[in-house]
């Protein structure tokens, strides 16, 4: 399980960055910047806890 999650964790700021790419250019930045906010607040917590970065 530790290693499912290291490995997740290890791939979410590409899955992040793949996803701001693929949204239309007219996609409000305030809902872009929650999101990337959260998911990266919660991609820390899960490195910190599975030893990824």
């Amino acid at each position: 399980m530790h290693e499912i999650l290291s490995d997740f964790a290890r791939m979410i700021p590409a899955a992040l960055d793949n996803v701001k790419t693929s949204l239309p250019t007219d996609f409000p930045e305030n809902v872009v910047t929650a999101v990337e906010t959260n998911v990266l607040r919660l991609h820390g917590r899960l490195s910190r806890e599975y030893g990824s970065k």
